[in-house]
Order: C-alpha cells, then sequence, then structure tokens
C-alpha cells in the first residue's frame, strides 16, 4: 500500500474520464452526450432522471460527463433532499462555478429521499431548471418518484454485458499484471454488474502465495509497533490497499492479543474508523479518510499494553475467502443454468428449478456434461440434486 488513498481502489484509480471511456450502454450515454451539448449551446433542457440496476454505471457516467466538459460537479446524496433549505442552497448557487464553467448538480439515490413524503421544493427546482441537473435512482417508475418525474427526462441503464465488463476489466488487468483468466472469470460471474466486477478483480488477484507474504509482514510489523511512526509507517509500505490490509488486521486481532482488554481496545478503534468510513462515504469528504487510516492501522497498533514476542500465523481474512467462493459459485450456477436451458429448450432459470426438483441422476449429470465444481454447487443449493 504505497498510497493509503482511495487511489488504491480500482474503481477510484480507473474511473472513466469521459463517456467514451465508460462500458456498456451505448445508447443512454449518447443521449447524455446530445443533452449536454444542447446545454452547451445555451438551450436549457430538463433535468435528466437515469434509473437502472446497481452497478451498471449511472453515477460513473455523470462523473465523467463532467469531466469530459469541464463542468464543475456538484453531488449530493438522497439526505439532503429532505432539507427543504438544503436543496434551496444547492441550487441558490448559481448556474456557473467560481470560474466561470457551467455547473452540473448531480442528486444520487433519490429514490431513498422520498422516505418520510415529497420534497416539493426540489420538484419547483426541477420545474424551474435554468442550470443542468441529474438525478440518479435504481427505479425511475418507484411510485416515490411521482413528484419529480413529470419535470425530468427518464434514461434508462440496461445491466453491462459480459463482453463490456471484459473490455472494461482488461485495460485494468494490464496494468495491475493480472491475468486474463481472471478477467474471464469475473466477467463470466458478474451478472451484469460493473462495479462488483471490478471490485471482484482487485480482490481476486493472482499471486495470492506472494501476496500473502507480504501482507503477513506488514501486519506483524503493525501489530508488534511500539510507536504510533512505526506502524503508520508499516502500513504505508504495505503493496496491498487499504481495505484488504484492514481485514487482515481485523481478521488476526484475536490471534495476536491475548489480554480480553488489549481485544477490546483494538476492535473499539476499529469501529471508530467504521464511523469516519461511513462519514467519508456518505459526505463525500474524503480528507477523513486519514482519520479512518490512523484509527486502523496505528489505533490498533497502540490498543495494547505491552509487545507480544510471541509468532503468531496469521489468517487470510474470512470476508474475503466468501466473496471469493461466492463468485466461484455464482459463476458455476450460471454456467449449469445455461447448460441445462440449452438442452431442455427453456429458460436458465427455469432449467436450474427443474433440476431442482428432479434431482441430479449421473445420467443427467453427463448429459449435461456438468464439472465437478457445478455438480457440488448445484448440490449445496438444492439438497434434492444430490445424488
Amino acid at each position: 500500500m504505497k498510497d493509503l488513498t482511495t487511489d488504491a481502489l480500482f474503481l477510484t484509480k480507473y474511473a472513466p474520464k469521459s463517456l467514451a471511456e465508460c462500458a456498456g450502454n451505448d445508447a443512454p450515454r449518447e443521449e447524455m452526450r446530445t443533452w449536454a451539448a444542447m446545454w452547451e449551446t445555451g438551450k436549457a433542457q430538463k433535468p435528466l432522471l437515469i434509473s437502472g440496476p446497481s452497478g451498471t454505471g449511472k453515477t460513473a457516467c455523470v462523473r465523467a460527463l463532467a469531466t469530459e466538459k469541464g463542468w464543475l460537479l456538484v453531488e449530493t446524496g438522497a439526505d439532503a433532499l429532505r432539507d427543504k433549505d438544503a436543496v434551496a442552497r444547492l441550487y441558490g448557487l448559481g448556474s456557473t462555478g467560481l470560474f466561470g464553467g457551467k455547473r452540473l448538480l448531480l442528486f444520487d439515490e433519490v429514490d431513498a429521499a422520498f422516505d418520510r413524503g415529497e420534497v416539493p421544493e426540489l420538484s419547483r427546482i426541477l420545474k424551474e431548471a435554468n442550470t443542468p441537473i441529474i438525478l440518479v435512482a435504481d427505479d425511475s417508475w418507484n411510485p416515490k418518484l411521482a413528484p419529480v418525474r413529470p419535470y425530468c427526462k427518464l434514461i434508462d441503464f440496461k445491466s453491462v454485458n459480459a463482453g463490456d465488463i471484459k473490455r472494461a476489466l482488461a485495460p485494468i488487468a494490464a496494468k495491475e499484471g493480472l491475468p486474463q483468466a481472471l478477467v474471464e472469470e469475473v466477467a463470466a460471474a458478474a451478472s451484469g454488474d460493473l462495479r462488483s466486477a471490478i471490485n471482484d478483480l482487485q480482490a481476486g488477484f493472482s499471486s495470492v502465495r506472494d501476496r500473502k507474504r507480504v501482507v503477513f509482514n506488514v501486519v506483524s510489523r503493525i501489530f508488534k509497533a511500539e510507536t504510533v511512526r512505526e506502524a503508520m509507517t508499516a502500513g504505508n509500505e504495505s503493496e496491498v490497499d487499504f481495505d484488504l490490509l484492514s481485514r487482515w488486521i481485523e481478521e488476526n486481532i484475536p490471534a495476536e492479543y491475548d489480554d480480553a482488554d488489549d481485544v477490546a481496545r483494538a476492535f473499539d478503534m476499529l469501529s471508530r474508523a467504521s464511523l469516519f468510513r461511513a462519514r467519508k462515504i456518505k459526505r463525500q469528504h474524503y480528507s477523513l479518510m486519514k482519520y479512518e487510516i490512523a484509527l486502523t492501522i496505528a489505533g490498533v497498533a497502540m490498543a495494547k499494553k505491552r509487545k507480544y514476542a510471541k509468532f503468531t500465523k496469521y489468517a487470510f481474512p474470512a470476508y474475503v475467502k466468501a466473496l471469493s467462493a461466492a463468485r466461484i459459485n455464482r459463476a458455476a450456477l450460471k454456467a449449469t443454468g445455461r447448460k441445462a436451458g440449452k438442452a431442455f429448450h427453456c429458460s436458465s432459470r427455469q432449467a436450474l428449478e427443474s433440476l431442482a426438483l428432479m434431482g441430479l441422476p449421473t445420467e443427467e449429470a453427463a448429459f449435461l456434461k456438468l464439472t465437478e465444481t457445478e455438480e457440488k454447487v448445484l448440490a449445496g443449493l438444492y439438497p434434492g440434486a444430490k445424488r
């Protein structure tokens, strides 16, 4: 972890800088480009209401559009929409930024903003919009969005197909030195969720043995550190990103610390770090990450009353293992559904339901040409499929 910042996350490090760099949803992206071009000619347009499944790149495309056009992006989440004054303040900043550039207002997760009723102020602002505004939601036809829908142009994003996901992951893998086989595996198991695919690519790194050895040494130095400087230096020299390092620390606190009070204090530091993480994400104030890092690394290191001289065999984070296993299981189940659907001339879902009811005799498995992994996954999900 050479640099403990959000740049260590692939999602941030390789965020698209233009709509052309975004993956999938070609037609919706073209609509966004046309909409922005009309604003640039001075012709005011209806605000956009972009909706679609999670992980399809809705918010990433909005950010990329702002970067591409050189517009100042003013981004806020659903909570601000419940506050009439906050919405008015955001809109009242004017249609241009400090240096004359156009401003783009982004209201994310708007379908979560109406839990407590309508927001008339937002509806008024959308109706009278004289600056580019984009709203992002999972479902534009959610009844909660009825007050704002008439004032918006609707754009629907679809799940990203495996081919587009593969094309998006390939350059990232090339720059990070990850194998093409991992790209193939992650793209096949992504189920149209590009964001999860990028996270899976980062979590499913190759060279596991070398990576584990490096992390083992870093984690040991953090736990054995007797000063804040020693702990932070060890963390800064890690080759893995902060999120993964924090998982290693969390997993191995009980293994390193024998004293119950030391364990309690260490986990208390992690809980405080998680608060700063939540605030960082909610408020989009990434400067708060320094407190999250300090509490996770130095806080845990200083939680002990004494240095433990024993040798500790650190364990790989169970959470990351579970993510990896889930990814493999999803891929295997999806492959089984495709094979069975093709053989039974029905959809993958119907085929899997049929297999769950009828079991999986030896001859059926042979007929479908299931791999050992596919058989095990199917048997694990549907006990009736056990032979």
